[in-house]
């Protein structure tokens, strides 16, 4: 990826320079609710010890969106000419340290603020503990890609710490991927291994009740056409588009272990099963008040539009023989960002989603 003129240094020093306190003024128990969807919230009123286990930030880096046109049932076919457009979007200006330096300053804000309402156990004093070191010896390296069916991420975890959230056990969104990874969730949950019953070894050696926190952040949006489902396929489709919109947000959720809920099971200690947990999830993502971008331009190779040009003149040449062919179109570009200010609205969302997880729990 392409750096600008601002300097990794200077985007460390605009990042520790801002305010001390990392709560958002002004949110009231009804903003909360209506952004976050809260799961067993109840189970949380009682926990007054925490301990962060898990703090990732999930970064994307390209999106993509493809549509094609096609023949609806019953329609002639013969010496059609379907047309198929794709269109991919990709991040630059913010290089891996500058994720990293992010990384640590959101998750140092959200110990901070839920240490507002929380005994929370310091990062360091949790860093020391072996049994939390255990639980990251076991995860993934960061940063860890994360490739959804339409977008890709750059996961990253603070300093010392890995991806150690079962959710990244497989990284497609296909339905093998997710039997696979469903599998793996109770095959070490019955083992009394994996990093769910690390977890749970750590909270009750710590008498604490733990939180996780996954914040997702995205720099655009892609809508496609395409037609889906056995009666768009029946109507068919004349038009094949894909509308992009250039749109920071952050979305994610924060998840907490209550202590009161764990049982020692199969020599580990878990929670007596994956209902149990308290969540809180963005309904919509959150959108910055700035989407940061410089610029926006094609970055598609020559080789590649060469190769596209000369297809499309093959595919016009059989379509006049009556032989049914689909030409195509693709677009590769690349977005610009201004590194100091994608930081700066990147760590105002992320604190608005944490803020909101407190202050639902504890108004």
């Amino acid at each position: 990826m392409q750096r600008t003129a601002l300097s990794l240094a200077a985007l460390a020093f605009s990042l520790s320079a801002q305010a001390q306190d990392a709560t958002p003024a002004g949110i009231s128990k009804a903003d909360a609710e209506a952004v976050l969807k809260a799961t067993n919230a109840k189970r949380a009123a009682g926990i007054d010890k925490l301990a962060i286990t898990s703090c990732n930030v999930l970064f994307g880096t390209e999106t993509s969106a493809n549509s094609e046109t096609q023949a609806g049932f019953g329609e002639p076919s013969q010496g059609r000419v379907d047309a198929f457009v794709s269109s991919t979007y990709e991040l630059l200006g913010v290089d891996a340290d500058a994720m990293q330096a992010m990384t640590e300053t959101i998750c140092a804000d959200a110990e901070a603020q839920l240490a507002t309402r929380y005994t929370v156990i310091p990062a360091a004093e949790l860093a020391a503990n072996p049994a939390f070191q255990r639980l990251h010896a076991g995860g993934k390296p960061t940063p860890f890609v994360l490739q959804r069916a339409d977008a890709k991420y750059a996961v990253y975890a603070p300093a010392g710490q890995s991806i150690v959230d079962l959710m990244y056990q497989n990284s497609t969104e296909t339905m093998a991927g997710k039997l696979a990874t469903f599998g793996a969730i109770a095959k070490t949950i019955a083992s009394g291994g994996g990093s769910e019953s690390d977890e749970g070894v750590l909270l009750h050696a710590l008498g604490a009740s733990g939180a996780r926190i996954n914040v997702m952040v995205d720099f655009a949006k892609q809508k496609s056409n395409k037609v889906k489902g056995f009666l768009g396929k029946i109507a068919g489709n004349d038009t094949a588009k894909v509308d992009t919109q250039l749109q920071l947000s952050v979305s994610g959720f924060v998840r907490m272990t209550p202590n009161e809920m764990l049982k020692s099971y199969a020599g580990g200690t878990v929670l007596v099963d994956g209902t149990d947990y308290v969540r809180f999830t963005t309904k919509a993502p959150l959108k910055a008040s700035s989407n940061a971008v410089l610029a926006v331009r094609d970055i598609q190779t020559g080789g590649s539009k060469a190769g596209e040009v000369g297809a499309n003149l093959l595919a016009g040449a059989m379509a006049l023989s009556g032989i049914s062919t689909s030409t195509t179109s693709i677009e590769r570009n690349g977005v610009d960002v201004d590194p100091a200010l994608y930081a700066t609205e990147v760590r105002a969302q992320a604190q608005r989603l944490v803020a909101m997880a407190a202050v639902l729990v504890k108004p």
